[in-house]
Parts: structure tokens; C-alpha cells; sequence
């Protein structure tokens, strides 16, 4: 017999090796390890082993169901919340990481009762109200989605996400220096971020300071430098400056990492049509418009067009 293990069954070789009364070394697993697939395999032995009271299976049950939705197997998450719904319907953590699967399903009104039986059960809960007010926000609720995320921030106030959320709904509802106040609010709790430079550097582009937003947008990239969310907006940088040929080309690395971030297939037609290459920036307007219909209508809301 092999004497190795390899990938998923790093974590059940690792049990199998264990002696018998060391619950305390699953429930180590199933809550610390990074890996999805070897905190699954601790999970699934520890709820198997018939050791652990309901409480604590429903606790495995939610760490299971956290390692499914990291590992992006959705209709599995959902299951194993579940179960620790039926364990211990008195868990808001449990019904409010259920909701987070279904919003990653697309299950958005799901999501939110979900959200509200969360907040029933811990109205002090930041996160189902930050989670609760993006569900609303991806509804075009924009007034419900701004008061639980005015709650999240004021149950939490250093909590940045809510910053970066409620930054979103101002950009979509027209209010862009309101929108660049939470994004450098959320900056200065992440200054070292990938993620929230390149935020800020968005919220630069939406009240046109596109020559602070550029520095900002290429910190970033050298922490992450295969971002295609941050090539795009850099892009849209240079495309505020007139640097077209930089524009075209930051646009179509993105591209290349995703080829279907519409807003840059966008921003290169805009790009290629102001340097003349109408031939061009035709075909980046049909495929752009055949991966979505409200494009332009997107990126004029978004007010980062030149």
C-alpha cells in the first residue's frame, strides 16, 4: 500500500493516521485549514464520527457548508446550512451564511429572507445587514440597501466592506463624491489592499480625477498584477487622460485574463473610435452589446467615459 497522500486526500489520510479520541484535531481541521477541500474532509469525518453532540455537529455543519461555498459548489452549501438550521434553528450565523449561498446562486430573494431572519435573531449583526443591503442594492432597492448598510457601518465602524458597498450604491444612484467619500473611508482601513486601491482608484475616475486615480490603479496592479478588474479601470484612466494606445492596451490584457469583462470591451471601442480605427471599435460595440444590452447605459452611470 502507498504510503502517500495527494491533494483531497491529503486530509483523510492525515485522519486516518489519527488515534481514536482525537475529536480535537478534526475540529482544528474543519475550522483553520485553507484548503477547501482538506477543511471539507475534516468536516465530513467529524460530523461522521459520532462523537459530537448537535451543537457541535451544527457548527460543523456551517464550517462545511463555509468550505463548500469557498470551493464555489453552491447547491452543497446550501444543504449543509441546511442541517445546521434543522440542528439549531436558533443559529443567525447559519441563516445568514445560507443566504450568502443564495445570493451567489443568483437567489437574491432567498438571500434576503434569509438575511431578515439573521437579523431577528441578532439585530446587532453587522454582516447580515451589510449582506442584506448588497442584496437589495443587486435589486435596484437603493433606498433599503442604503439604510442596512448605514446600519452595518454603525453597528461596525470599521468595517470596510460596508464602506465599499454602500460607495456602490451612491455611484449607481448619481451621487459620485458621496460614493469617492466611502471609498477612501474603506482605503484608509485596507491602505494595503489590492482590492480597495482599486476601488479608489474607481472612485477617482467617477469625479474625473483620473490623474490621482492612475497611481492608485498601478499600486494595485503590482500587488495583483493578472487583475483584469484593475487593468480595467486603469484603462479607463488612461482613456480620461487621452493616452489611447496605453487605454487599448491595459483594455486588452484585461481581456485576455477575462474575455468577457464587457466595460472593457467597451472602453476599447470608445478607445479604438477616438483614434480612428472605426473598423475596430465597431466589432468591440457588437460584442460588448452581445454580452450585455445596457452596457452603455452602465458605463454612463458609472461616469468614468471621457
Amino acid at each position: 500500500m502507498r504510503n502517500a497522500c495527494l491533494g483531497l486526500l491529503l486530509g483523510l489520510c492525515l485522519m486516518a493516521a489519527m488515534p481514536a479520541g482525537a475529536e480535537d484535531v478534526l475540529v482544528n481541521g474543519c475550522r483553520e485549514e485553507d484548503d477547501p477541500h482538506v477543511r471539507l474532509a475534516y468536516c465530513t469525518k467529524l460530523i461522521e464520527s459520532g462523537k459530537s453532540v448537535e451543537e457541535a455537529k451544527a457548527w460543523a455543519s456551517i464550517a462545511r457548508g463555509d468550505a463548500y461555498l469557498d470551493d464555489e459548489q453552491y447547491e452543497q452549501a446550501i444543504d449543509n446550512y441546511n442541517e445546521a438550521i434543522r440542528l439549531r434553528p436558533g443559529d443567525a450565523e447559519a441563516w445568514n451564511d445560507r443566504g450568502i449561498a443564495y445570493a451567489y446562486s443568483g437567489e437574491t430573494d432567498k438571500a434576503i429572507t434569509d438575511y431578515d431572519t439573521a437579523i431577528r435573531l441578532d439585530p446587532q449583526d453587522a454582516l447580515a445587514f451589510n449582506n442584506r443591503g448588497w442584496a437589495y442594492r443587486r435589486k435596484g432597492k437603493y433606498d433599503q440597501a442604503l439604510q442596512d448598510l448605514n446600519m452595518a457601518i454603525r453597528l461596525e465602524p470599521d468595517y470596510a466592506r460596508a464602506y465599499l458597498n454602500r460607495a456602490s450604491v451612491y455611484t449607481e444612484t448619481s451621487r459620485y463624491e458621496k460614493a469617492l467619500v466611502d471609498y477612501t473611508a474603506a482605503l484608509k482601513l485596507r491602505p494595503d489592499s489590492p482590492t480597495y486601491l482599486n476601488a479608489h482608484c474607481w472612485g477617482l475616475l467617477g469625479v474625473h480625477r483620473a490623474r490621482e486615480a492612475l497611481p492608485e490603479c498601478s499600486r494595485s496592479l503590482s500587488l495583483r498584477p493578472d487583475s483584469a478588474d484593475t487593468l480595467d479601470s486603469r484603462g479607463y484612466a488612461y482613456l480620461q487622460l487621452g493616452d489611447l494606445p496605453a487605454a487599448i492596451a491595459d483594455f486588452t490584457h484585461a481581456l485576455k485574463l477575462d474575455p468577457k469583462m464587457v466595460s472593457s470591451l467597451y472602453g476599447r471601442a470608445v478607445a479604438k473610435e477616438r483614434a480612428g480605427d472605426k473598423a475596430g471599435a465597431e466589432r468591440d460595440y457588437a460584442a460588448a452589446l452581445k454580452l450585455d444590452s445596457d452596457i452603455k447605459a452602465e458605463m454612463v452611470a458609472q461616469n468614468v467615459l471621457p
